[in-house]
């Protein structure tokens, strides 16, 4: 399957090589991947740097669903540190995303319920927490401006060290749906997984290093189909095949579940208090 974008890495890197390391692991319920591409690699449309799959086997286990998020947020402190974060470092949150449409709503969704504290700080009492922005930047065409652009105003303004950004992914597999947190420190390129691209968000396009967390919440209906031929056995038929087919009457779809409702206000809830817990704790109730 050369030159098809993956919005995860694990779905394409099945085998390691020169340039490509990557380990696993299965703990209580959550399957780890670990990759780091040591190149940017053309074939995957991949960049250089460190790509962290998290996937829940159960969402309806309270204890698999918690530890789902600690993972989450040792994965986070894990790539920030090999950036050499300190405290006192600002960082920008963005929710990238389309708050009108639920499958596109979990970045938005996620901002609604980060601690946002970098007005805080010079105060005395608050002089120990760290310098939180976040913000719903909202879509192109709706504010007539890039995301990027946006972002890297805001970034030379306001000096940030690190921008996060959180995202609705595309997954390969239907299974998979809500099921699979990616962490990357290479960026992002919203839309890119259901073939609307925008400006790519990364270090060189906003001026400090970007982390992306982006969770499974589609599938793209080539990509569903390719999944069942394979399951079926067919395997004489390629998933750019398939999109081809299906531009010529215009149908391709983007697919998702009848509880996505649900399961974004879930998500919003495990990604941001693994945000809140990264950056201040100490905010957090018991």
């Amino acid at each position: 399957m050369k030159n098809v974008h993956f919005d995860f890495a694990d779905e394409a890197y099945k085998e390691v090589s020169k340039t490509i390391k990557k380990r696993e692991e299965t703990i209580k319920g959550i399957h780890s991947t670990w990759i780091e591409i040591l190149k940017d690699d053309n074939t995957y449309q991949k960049k250089k740097g460190y790509y962290v799959s998290l996937e829940i086997q159960d969402m309806s286990l309270k204890s698999q669903v918690q530890l789902w998020g600690r993972k989450l947020e040792n994965a986070l402190k894990r790539i920030l540190k090999k950036h050499h974060y300190s405290k006192m470092k600002k960082v920008l949150i963005v929710g990238l995303g389309n708050a009108s449409y639920l499958s596109d709503a979990l970045g938005p969704r996620v901002i609604q319920e980060i601690y946002a504290t970098k007005h805080l700080i010079d105060h005395s009492i608050f002089s120990s927490l760290a310098p939180i922005s976040a913000i719903d930047p909202g879509v192109t065409s709706k504010t007539g401006m890039e995301t990027a652009s946006i972002i890297q105003a805001l970034v030379k303004k306001e000096n940030f060290s690190f921008v996060i950004v959180i995202d609705s992914l595309a997954t390969m597999s239907i299974q998979r749906l809500y099921k699979v947190i990616q962490i990357t420190d290479t960026g992002i390129e919203p839309g890119s997984g259901v073939q609307n691209h925008r400006l790519p968000i990364t270090k060189k396009s906003v001026g400090c290093p970007v982390i992306s967390i982006g969770v499974a919440t589609v599938v793209e209906s080539a990509a569903f189909l390719y999944d069942m031929l394979q399951k079926m056995q067919i395997e004489d038929v390629s998933i750019q095949e398939i999109r081809d087919d299906l531009k010529k009457d215009k149908n391709n779809y983007i697919m998702t579940t009848k509880d996505i409702d649900k399961m974004i206000a879930l998500l919003a809830k495990i990604i941001s208090r693994s945000l809140n817990a990264c950056f201040n704790l100490e905010l957090l109730e018991d």
